[in-house]
């Protein structure tokens, strides 16, 4: 699962295959990560393995569209049979091409530049002359939830040892506070907005990094196993997800999924103990 990157439009059946496991693997840093000094930045080919859910808004790809709507949703074609399947596939795709097209352009921002000025202020050192470096792609994630509200997140993707028997990829994602509808999206930014939106990302990547400096350092122990229900991470379609709960602040939630180390907003979060 570590080795494609995983849209928060996660699809229901695996979705509900994952809470329903009676032993799940979180994401955790192998010793390759907690022991190297030195960071750089990338473009990881993980942005490249787009679907019909989730696709590039820029050309650069540093920033991702995710959305689920469409035909009878993620799960319903599988009842359908293979033509059923590609059928929901289809409608599902032309969605999202859609709304790619009408947001296209909208918003003016460098997730790279906001990246590099939040490592700076964190002190993480990024080195491109070091091969042996972490490899580290930031990327801003606008993803579509109930009655046409886009949300914005902040999200990292970790690599190391690429093209080795012992490759590793993994996550950190930072759901900010940002719910904003597509039609004024689409209808462009503002001055006012664009600030709004650029320091909420802004504040997203420095909070993602520091999310990862923690776990690097051993500080995100698990605090008790529990079900997320968030239309963040299953849009359109609430899931259960197990996670394990981390050291949290105030409005903030911190969990470590299969997938990665999310941050989420309380709102519209829904957090229940899973009993041993």
């Amino acid at each position: 699962m570590l080795n494609q990157i995983k849209p928060l439009t996660i699809c229901c059946v695996a979705a509900l295959l994952t809470a329903c496991a009676g032993k799940v693997t979180y994401q955790t840093l192998p010793v390759t990560v907690v022991n190297s000094p030195s960071h750089q930045l990338a473009h990881s080919d993980a942005l490249k393995q787009t679907n019909h859910m989730f696709k590039p808004l820029t050309s650069d790809n540093e920033v991702m569209y995710s959305q689920n709507f469409g035909g009878g949703g993620v799960g319903v074609g599988l009842l359908l049979g293979p033509i059923g399947v590609m059928a929901n596939i289809a409608a599902i795709e032309s969605n999202t091409d859609a709304d790619i097209a009408e947001l296209k352009g909208k918003w003016n921002v460098q997730p790279y530049t906001l990246f590099s000025k939040a490592a700076a202020d964190s002190g993480l050192a990024l080195d491109s002359r070091d091969a042996g470096s972490v490899k580290l792609t930031p990327f801003a994630l606008i993803s579509k939830t109930e009655n046409e509200q886009l949300y914005l997140a902040a999200a990292m993707i970790v690599e190391t040892n690429q093209g080795q028997k012992d490759y590793w990829q993994g996550r950190y994602m930072f759901q900010t506070n940002v719910k904003i509808s597509k039609a004024e999206l689409a209808d462009g930014v503002s001055a006012e907005e664009n600030q709004r939106l650029t320091t909420e990302l802004q504040q997203g990547f420095t909070e993602i990094i520091k999310l990862y400096q923690d776990d690097k350092a051993g500080k995100l122990a698990s605090s008790q196993t529990v079900e997320l229900e968030s239309d963040f991470l299953t849009p359109r379609i609430i899931v259960p997800q197990l996670a394990q709960q981390l050291p949290s602040t105030n409005s903030r939630q911190n969990f470590r999924l299969p997938w990665g180390v999310y941050s989420l907003n309380d709102q519209a979060l829904k957090v229940t103990v899973r009993k041993q």
